[in-house]
């Protein structure tokens, strides 16, 4: 016998723990033995049970709630067999895993949770395997201090291999909550505070190039090769009706001129038909950006060359003033 001893659970005569073995001269014949919390259980050869530790719920069994530093009978035990005298795990923890974002914060949706269960060692007990009882209570705005009426509690049986369990719980409601939970045969309860926010339902949007605008082009004409974009959200579906703007990246001395604005179709398609350019050199090099409105989000063109036209003089032409305008399909 050695250890922890608060509760005279090793048996001796006194409290005080040992951090060595020392035979137990109180006991005899012993065949079997098992802990449980701040108590110990022993078997003899002639079958009968003796118990020794905390009592303070009868839990020794002697028809008392008196502490017991020796061993004593326990009552009302026939013939008892060694599966009777498995040991019982001391407590458990609760993890709510990977799904927690922060500290303890929580976003609204379904999380695992993982209950463990271990011994008075402190160590996991992975010949736990069986099916309990968790009740779950959840009071809401604890923060605000209120009670009673907020509280709702669920039953759930969980299913133990190895001295692990995990299910998956739904957290249904922005706000400050309290979660305590009480498993079956257990006498302590574990709870956990956690916040849950509302979730994010923004999808993330992608857009691509299908078709590039022309790579060479003639300032006051629209491109030769017009661009077609499409958009899609993270899961790879078409975004119908986002607008997407065309603008001059930099400081280029320019304008676009035609529909500069475009929403894209049931397909997430964005075709326009009339983008072209204007600029105030005899040519220079411009790169377009596409963005996605409502956020910061866009796509630029590879660099376009841009030219003057020029006309049967060979001087070229003062450029024409720049036409701009907005389409939504």
């Amino acid at each position: 016998m050695l250890g922890h001893n608060a509760y005279g659970e090793l048996g001796l005569g006194h409290t005080q723990a040992m951090t060595s073995l020392i035979q137990n001269r109180n006991m005899s014949n012993v065949v079997a033995a098992a802990g449980g919390f701040n108590a110990t259980f022993a078997m003899k050869s002639d079958g009968s049970v003796w118990s020794f530790g905390q009592n303070d719920k009868g839990q020794l069994g002697d028809g008392t709630v008196t502490n017991r530093l020796v061993p004593v009978k326990v009552l009302g035990l026939d013939n008892p067999t060694l599966s009777s005298m498995q040991v019982t795990p001391s407590y458990f923890t609760v993890d709510l895993g990977e799904d927690q974002n922060d500290e303890n914060n929580f976003e609204e949706g379904d999380v695992t949770v993982t209950v463990s269960v271990y011994g008075t060692d402190g160590v996991q007990d992975d010949s736990f395997t069986e099916t309990k009882t968790l009740k779950i209570t959840n009071s809401s705005d604890v923060s605000q201090g209120v009670d009673g009426d907020t509280s709702q509690s669920l039953l759930q049986d969980i299913h133990f291999i190895n001295g692990v369990a995990t299910f998956s719980l739904t957290l249904d409601a922005e706000g400050l909550h309290e979660y305590e939970f009480e498993l079956e045969g257990f006498e302590d309860t574990q709870k956990v505070t956690l916040n849950v926010e509302s979730k994010n339902e923004e999808v993330e949007k992608v857009l691509t190039f299908v078709s590039l605008p022309s790579n060479q082009a003639i300032s006051g004409a629209s491109f030769s090769a017009q661009p077609v974009l499409r958009i899609l959200n993270r899961n790879g579906e078409p975004v119908p009706k986002a607008v997407i703007t065309a603008e001059i990246a930099g400081e280029a001395r320019g304008s676009l001129m035609g529909v500069v604005q475009l929403s894209s179709d049931s397909e997430g398609y964005i075709r326009f038909e009339d983008l072209g350019v204007v600029i105030e050199e005899s040519e220079g090099e411009i790169v377009i950006n596409f963005n996605v409105a409502d956020s910061d989000y866009f796509i630029a063109s590879p660099t376009i060359k841009i030219s003057s036209p020029v006309g049967p003089s060979g001087i070229a032409p003062s450029s024409s003033k720049s036409i701009r305008s907005i389409k939504l399909k």
